[in-house]
């Protein structure tokens, strides 16, 4: 059996989502029952964190609901599960959470080849899936699937579009290619984006274990600009190369794995200027709390105040767009009047919400075609800053700027 984590009703707790269902005369009504959310997502090894952050999400959106009556008259309850990104284990849990018929609600898997072996489990267990992790590609042929992250056609030309407008000093930038199967995704669309945004791409060259080699070899076709790798290790690596062959000359520029405090803890100096994009990570810069998205400035609150801080003592137990998947889902339900599956992914697929309804801040609008409803307003492009011993963030572009 699959291991569940279920959550109690926490009263009093202010809803960051409308409020629930009520019967008549405004009094509220008994539950008419249980729907569950399942998270199926890494808890173990080194990602372990993610899954906690995600289920952390998760509950504190699904307390918001419960506090206000829940869903349709419904009680929400959260059931986890992890897939320890092995896609033969987690195509199996999928299809075990979603055999029981009060699961109205998948979110994840943890990985993009975790998602696709249980695509076919999901497709046919009809029940709607909102993934945080998941390539753009493994959306296609995927009509239960909804994606709440960056779109990948953004990511590079947020970065590069801040080049542009702010580093007119850089005119030539290389890849430092780790190997990945992502890396020559990358490669690609460095070739076509660059010149769009006046810089020379110089190509990329492999690590293959030695990235001092690479970046030395990058330089010397005149790279000002270096983009690290997506996975985390190499990227470390290649930060400490650059920091060690380039002594500062070099502008490291890297995606959104990189805005993880643990990656700044773990790589040290190097680091310092990195720039990167991220949906919004205002709680770790300088913008005021006033300035904050309302949605995220509660989230931030109820986050922190119900599971405090990572051990570094900076970095809250939370992600945003876990939260928008309980934010547009129960939108989709209210709009369909019913759980039912496909006529819930009908209602989301019609959904336009404005940066006032949304955790993350931004516009989030799904069509029947895409599924994939985060637009280029929601990327920010952050610098890591050394502050004492710790680390923060400098916003460099985004909404408030």
């Amino acid at each position: 059996m699959t291991a569940r984590l279920l959550s109690g009703l926490i009263a009093g707790v202010v809803a960051l989502t409308a409020c629930g269902w009520q019967g008549g005369q405004g009094q509220r009504q008994g539950p008419r029952g249980t729907a569950r959310i399942a998270l199926v997502n890494v808890f173990s090894g080194p990602m372990g964190y993610a899954g906690e952050y995600a289920q952390n999400s998760l509950q504190a959106q699904v307390d918001a609901l419960n506090a206000q009556g829940g869903l349709l008259g419904f009680r929400l309850e959260v059931v986890a599960a992890d897939d320890e990104q092995n896609p033969a284990k987690g195509a199996e849990l999928v299809r075990e959470q979603l055999a029981e018929g009060d699961v109205k609600l998948l979110v994840g898997p943890s990985t993009s080849d975790v998602a696709l072996a249980a695509r076919p489990v999901v497709n046919s267990g009809r029940v709607p899936n909102c993934a945080l992790d998941l390539a753009q590609e493994a959306l296609s042929n995927a009509p239960y699937t909804f994606r709440i992250q960056q779109q990948d056609q953004y990511r590079l030309a947020a970065l590069l579009g801040y080049v542009l407008r702010s580093r007119s000093d850089i005119k030539r930038l290389g890849f430092l290619n780790d190997g990945s199967p992502s890396a020559q995704l990358s490669d690609r669309q460095l070739q076509q984006q660059s010149p769009r945004f006046g810089l020379e791409y110089v190509g990329n060259a492999t690590a293959a274990g030695d990235y001092r080699a690479a970046v030395g070899q990058l330089m010397q076709r005149g790279a000002q600009a270096l983009v690290l790798p997506a996975e985390t290790g190499a990227a470390g690596r290649g930060a400490q190369a650059a920091d060690q062959v380039a002594a500062g000359k070099l502008l490291l520029l890297g995606t959104s794995a990189l805005g993880a405090y643990a990656f700044a803890q773990q790589t040290g100096p190097a680091v310092n200027g990195l720039v990167f994009e991220n949906t919004i990570q205002s709680y770790l810069t300088d913008v005021p709390q006033s300035k904050w998205p309302p949605l995220y400035k509660s989230f931030v609150s109820r986050i922190t105040g119900q599971y405090g801080y990572a051990a570094n003592g900076v970095e809250m137990k939370g992600l945003p767009p876990a939260a928008d998947c309980i934010v547009e889902w129960s939108r989709a339900v209210r709009a369909a009047n019913t759980f039912e599956g496909a006529a819930v992914v009908r209602a989301w697929e019609s959904l336009e919400l404005g940066p006032a309804d949304t955790v993350l801040g931004a516009r989030e609008k799904l069509t029947p075609q895409y599924h994939d409803g985060l637009g280029q307003e929601g990327l920010f492009v952050y610098s890591w800053v050394k502050n004492g011993d710790r680390w923060s963030l400098k916003q460099l572009t985004g909404p408030s700027l």
